[in-house]
């Protein structure tokens, strides 16, 4: 009866004689007997992959759960997320990645059915479109923020306004340090890129918020629940704040899948940006600058670069 229950979910444990084994002891057994059979750069790239499964496996609450626990929904959830980080294609490729550790685990009699081979993936042509909020959601959106009385509210105003205003990823923005702002102008380190970036912030009402606060970092109590939960579990409490605070919600329903994503997230701010910039008369090499998408690796900012971005926010934001 449990067997059958199991397999309907999208995975069966055959083996009951064999000593139970955790997911993530698993995974790790598999990663470390994959060094031996794969290049070096093959290597790194499939132990930073499973780098990234095993956080969201941890946020998800699997860390006791066995190989029982990664059901088809499971798989498909991981899938969705990756979607919302990446093309198709790329998200289609590291699928591959926990479909090869799967079979390897039915190989083994672990289990009988790899759920992740039954996930329905995007076609490859078909895109995820997301969708940038207009000045007006992102100002409605920021302002319900601020009016709560749940200071982790006010933060995630202040998230929302470095995103808006310098384009800052979710983990850039919860984990950005005070000192990261002085006369007007943003300068960090973007942690995806590693690129340092400076960023004149152009809507004053919203400058001047940010001046005010004290201590180590702007958003001080999302900095810690980053530290607890994690991107994933943010990103996804974010788009429910979206709906909270009125503004209509868009998503992308993905052919012959019942699943659908959100297209209004926290991401969807660097996307409203963009937009204006580049509405607002801004080049997309200036935007590309300002979100971190230049090319070249350390770029310095000359004085004229610097007054011609403000310009350009300045154009684009008020």
């Amino acid at each position: 009866m449990v067997l059958s229950i199991l397999g309907s979910a999208g995975i069966k444990v055959v083996n009951s004689d064999r000593e139970y084994m955790g997911i993530i002891e698993y995974l790790d057994r598999y990663i470390e007997n994959l060094e031996s059979k794969v290049s070096s750069s093959s290597y790194q790239a499939y132990k930073s992959y499973y780098k990234k499964l095993k956080e969201w496996l941890k946020d998800e609450g699997a860390l006791k759960g066995g190989l029982d626990w990664l059901t088809l929904r499971k798989c498909e959830d991981w899938y969705v997320l990756l979607l919302k980080s990446m093309t198709p294609k790329s998200a289609n490729e590291r699928l591959n990645y926990l479909s090869r550790a799967l079979d390897r685990a039915v190989d083994e009699e672990l289990i009988e059915v790899n759920p992740a081979k039954k996930v329905k993936r995007v076609k490859r042509g078909e895109t995820l479109d997301r969708m940038a909020f207009d000045l007006d959601e992102a100002n409605q959106l920021i302002s319900w923020l601020i009016k709560k009385k749940d200071p982790l509210m006010k933060e995630w105003a202040y998230a929302a306004m470095l995103a808006m205003m310098a384009g800052c990823r979710l983990k850039d923005a919860v984990n950005m340090p005070i000192s990261a702002l002085k006369d007007g102008v943003l300068t960090y380190t973007s942690s995806k890129s590693n690129k340092e970036l400076k960023v004149p912030l152009m809507i004053s009402e919203y400058a001047d918020l940010l001046a005010k606060v004290k201590g180590e970092f702007i958003c001080p109590g999302l900095h810690q629940y980053f530290e607890k939960s994690g991107k994933n579990r943010m990103s996804s409490e974010f788009t429910e704040l979206v709906i909270l605070a009125g503004i209509k919600q868009s998503y992308h329903k993905f052919e012959k899948s019942e699943r659908v994503i959100a297209q209004k997230t926290f991401h969807s701010l660097r996307h409203t940006l963009r937009t204006l910039i580049v509405s607002g008369g801004g080049s997309d090499a200036q935007a590309d600058l300002i979100l971190g998408h230049s090319p070249g690796e350390g770029k310095r900012y000359t004085h004229s670069e610097m007054d011609s971005l403000k310009k350009v926010l300045d154009d684009a934001l008020n």
